[in-house]
């Protein structure tokens, strides 16, 4: 293993409800080495460590409300994400952070926010792949009201190459015809 795969994810605010306190949202993987494009109704990331020690996310704030949202100062750096493992929709609440480690808020106005996800289960350690939750918390106030940004998350632990379920079942099918032919030509050479 090396140092940790690095990367970026666009966070674009595109409306907030102060209702629910939560904010409507687009995700988008960019840069050098981007994660997969989000999936499904909660915008879940495939976090893929290529074999590296885990992954550096840096989560780019744009605020497309003008509503001047940005992650909070650096002095809350632990409430700018929580995270939880299990289900993609858990909503983990502030100060929870299984998986999802916030090491720094910079950039103009605090819109960038550097998180560290080790992605790896550790031998006698945590369980650290498969789904989890994770929310990024943005203010307008520097910490005194919050709304949440909820996606999900799917921890795969290194794999560089994802398979469709076609893909197995046709490579299965060849395996066992490849088997079959091979132990009827077995029986033919013991006879």
């Amino acid at each position: 293993m090396t140092n940790p795969r690095q990367t970026t994810v666009i966070v674009t605010l595109k409306s907030v409800d102060l209702a629910t306190r939560t904010g409507k949202f687009i995700l988008e993987p960019v840069g050098s080495d981007p994660l997969p494009p989000p999936t499904g109704p909660h915008q879940e990331l495939l976090f893929e460590n290529n074999k590296h020690d885990g992954v550096d996310i840096e989560f780019v704030l744009i605020d497309a409300t003008n509503q001047q949202y940005t992650f909070p100062p650096a002095k809350k750096l632990a409430d700018a994400v929580s995270s939880e493992l299990g289900a993609t929709d858990l909503c983990p609440k502030q100060g929870t952070s299984d998986v999802l480690i916030p090491k720094s808020i910079n950039g103009p106005n605090n819109n960038i926010l550097r998180v560290h996800n080790p992605n790896q289960n550790i031998p006698g350690g945590p369980k650290l792949t498969g789904p989890f939750s994770y929310v990024l918390w943005v203010t307008n106030d520097n910490g005194k009201n919050w709304i949440a940004l909820d996606p999900g998350g799917q921890n795969m632990n290194g794999a560089t190459v994802r398979l469709s379920w076609s893909a197995v079942l046709v490579a299965t099918a060849i395996f066992a015809v490849g088997t079959v032919f091979a132990l009827g030509m077995r029986r033919e050479n013991d006879r």
